[in-house]
């Protein structure tokens, strides 16, 4: 019976917690299993906490998908909503929201991250209240000695979300600069700092100073087994170097990036862009059959990421498979229409590729989608340099389109001091000049 099946499994997992009494932590999976069994007979107490205990080893061992199930095992235990708003009422609850937001991130694909930030928010509400990511990273900063390993991990994360999502550049290279100095030998904290440093500098295009940044992080990387640092670090190393036009010193970045991504070492989202810049450098070196193949195995992993999408879209409209680059399109124009972190990147996106197509056609077709969704990006005081410069990139192809001086003669002002940067597989900046002049 089910009574006695229940009582089974509760004497069971009673027994084995005997048997390895203060050595529980590497066997909390199997004690989940047989307290998540008993729960009719000894509550749900046990199962909560060796849920929480198999969540956190899941973790540390690249178990993202198991780390998701312990965690939402958990909280359905407690009956705390999934995706609910209300903050954690305790501190295990808020170990188990803090345990699925890092899941969650690890595990979902566009806009889906923001199911993460609003556990991650659930959770930080108990300590200190919620409010935007660098509010929420600033609290915690008032929370922990100045001097101490966490400011030096929180400084590093503040630094990141400074310049990436607040696009503050000097603010950001302080809050760095501040977690480097208190890194106290602490390895994985300097990478992780370089690392969001080399983020920063690109979102800024300032392009040598983020190879540099990403060539420290991956040195250092070398000396631990970091494949989610390393893959971050390397993918804005390469992305620099192909910004600047040089294929060769970025090609064996992108070579590692696969392969990192092939080892499903890394969270899904990471995956996904792993292959974007293998897939950008087989296309500028106009290996279509490469491009498609890395550019299949991105969008497996993460097939709304707007990252891997916008190569494809063009790499089939260039190769003549319109058919094709019109399904990719579509995709990109569906993630363009969902909230969350990759709407704006998806926005200019879809702009650049939009007009590129109109060009390639000659069907002018969208470009008025392409407009406001490039209007829109410029219109958010926040948005990354980066992403400026690919709205921009879109609004010069539909300004020639169009035939609209104003328009050709703000563009050209912009790009004018550009000179010598490669968009991605849209066009060089220098290309950009000679249409517009």
């Amino acid at each position: 019976s089910q009574t006695r099946k229940a009582g089974l499994h509760a004497t069971i997992g009673e027994t084995l917690e005997e048997i390895y009494g203060g050595d529980v932590e590497p066997h909390a999976a199997e004690l989940a299993h047989h307290f998540r069994e008993a729960q009719t007979a000894v509550g749900k107490e046990k199962l909560v906490h060796y849920s929480l205990l198999a969540g956190d080893r899941a973790l540390a061992s690249y178990g993202y998908e198991d780390a998701l199930d312990y965690s939402e095992r958990g909280l359905v235990a407690r009956d705390i909503d999934l995706s609910g708003p209300e903050p954690a009422n305790d501190e295990e609850a808020a170990a188990l929201l803090f345990g699925l937001a890092r899941a969650k991130s690890a595990t979902g694909v566009g806009h889906q991250l923001s199911e993460a930030f609003s556990a991650l928010s659930r959770a930080f509400e108990y300590y200190a209240g919620a409010g935007s990511v660098a509010q929420l990273m600033a609290r915690a900063l008032a929370m922990v000695p100045a001097d101490s390993h966490e400011a030096g991990r929180l400084l590093s994360r503040y630094g990141g979300i400074l310049g990436a999502a607040d696009r503050d550049y000097e603010g950001a290279q302080q809050g760095l600069g501040r977690a480097i100095a208190r890194r106290e030998e602490d390895v994985p904290l300097e990478i992780q700092a370089l690392t969001y440093a080399a983020d920063v500098s690109g979102q800024h295009l300032h392009w040598q100073e983020s190879v540099d940044n990403g060539l420290r992080a991956i040195e250092l990387a070398a000396s631990i087994e970091t494949p989610q640092s390393e893959l971050h670090s390397r993918y804005w190393t390469s992305i620099s170097l192909l910004h600047m036009g040089d294929l060769n010193a970025a090609r064996p970045h992108t070579t590692v990036m696969r392969d990192l991504a092939q080892s499903r070492r890394t969270p899904r989202e990471l995956a996904g862009i792993g292959f974007a810049p293998i897939t950008t450098l087989s296309c500028l070196e106009g290996d279509w059959e490469a491009g498609r193949e890395y550019s299949d195995q991105g969008l497996e992993v993460s097939p709304l990421n707007p990252i891997p999408l916008s190569p494809r879209v063009l790499l089939e409209h260039q190769t003549g498979e319109s058919g094709q680059g019109e399904i990719y399109l579509e995709r990109l124009l569906e993630t363009m229409r969902l909230a969350g972190p990759d709407q704006s990147q998806a926005s200019v996106r879809a702009s650049m590729a939009i007009a590129a197509i109109a060009r390639i056609t000659g069907v002018s077709y969208r470009l008025e989608i392409a407009e406001a969704a490039a209007e829109a990006v410029l219109s958010n005081q926040s948005v990354a340099p980066l992403n400026v410069m690919y709205a921009r990139a879109g609004l010069a192809f539909l300004a020639v389109q169009k035939g609209d001086q104003p328009a050709i003669e703000e563009q050209y002002s912009y790009f004018s001091s550009h000179q010598g940067t490669m968009i991605w597989t849209f066009a060089s900046v220098d290309r950009l000049l000679g249409i517009l002049s």
